[in-house]
């Protein structure tokens, strides 16, 4: 057995350990949102949750940027959430992940089995951190344009079946690139959903939205 089959083993193994936890997470964030929506203007749809997808992946490629070099780094805009820590912003991407699975009733097992399929040593070739996390942004926006083409604001050059792959595909991407890269910096993303849960949730306590 060579590397590349004991690291598509080992990377495999570690997936299917994790899809248990991501679909209780699924349920948690359902019920999360469901408050969120008691204070917003609008209704989201699934090209709105991929846009702040796309959003919270640049945030954490400049966090782990910013982590990794020697050299100062500065944020990439003003906003006040943009170095919270690694874990908070794994935790952010994760939650959108789920509201778009939600939302867009995408099915995590069959999108990470289409990923596996379609770009699976894509995937376990990205060794670096920092590479890992620029591979979460580059399917984030590839998604996000795919699902643009879904709901009819761009042609749909690649064909309606296609396409539907293509959503599949990136979104299981993102899904395994994301459990690797906390893997790779010894974050427990199960720790930070959680966290970050009933972190909001007091947040809305005090706001006064009823749960």
């Amino acid at each position: 057995m060579n590397s590349n089959q004991e690291s598509a083993i080992e990377v495999r193994g570690l997936i299917d350990q994790q899809i248990e936890v991501l679909e209780i997470m699924q349920v948690q964030a359902k019920r999360l949102k469901e408050r969120f929506k008691k204070t917003e203007q609008k209704e989201w749809i699934p090209s709105t949750i991929s846009a702040e997808l796309s959003f919270q992946t640049t945030h954490l490629l400049n966090t782990v940027i910013r982590n990794a070099s020697d050299v100062e780094v500065p944020p990439i805009g003003p906003s006040a959430g943009i170095d919270k820590g690694l874990e908070d912003e794994i935790a952010d991407v994760v939650f959108n992940i789920m509201n778009l699975a939600n939302l867009g009733s995408l099915n995590i097992r069959q999108a990470i089995e289409v990923a596996i399929q379609q770009n699976y040593q894509f995937i376990i070739d990205s060794q670096d951190a920092i590479l890992k996390a620029s591979n979460i942004v580059i399917q984030a926006g590839e998604l996000w344009d795919a699902i643009f083409r879904k709901e009819g604001f761009k042609h749909m050059s690649r064909g309606e079946e296609s396409n539907e792959v293509y959503i599949q595909m990136v979104f299981g991407g993102i899904i395994i690139c994301t459990i690797l890269l906390a893997r790779d910096l010894n974050i427990d993303i199960n720790k930070g959903f959680n966290e970050m849960i009933i972190d909001s949730n007091k947040s809305l306590d005090r706001m006064g939205i009823e749960s």
